[in-house]
């Protein structure tokens, strides 16, 4: 029987202390793109991984989803 390994990023914080009103931090771009891509891409090129589980802002979910 075979384990899963499942990869799982918190993306759940505002931003606040950063003193970003906009959008979470997650978001912020970074090198042309959020610092979510970035994260994801990370955990992406790991062939490991059966899944990735992302935990965003419920408001932000079809934003991460995008």
């Amino acid at each position: 029987m075979a384990n899963n390994i499942y990869g799982v990023i918190l993306a759940g914080g505002k931003g606040t202390r950063m003193g970003n009103v906009e959008r979470p931090k997650q978001f912020m771009e970074v090198g042309g793109k959020p610092i979510i891509v970035h994260t994801i891409e990370k955990f992406a090129i790991h062939t490991e991984f059966d899944k990735i589980i992302i935990l965003s802002p419920k408001a932000w979910i079809s934003h991460t989803n995008d």
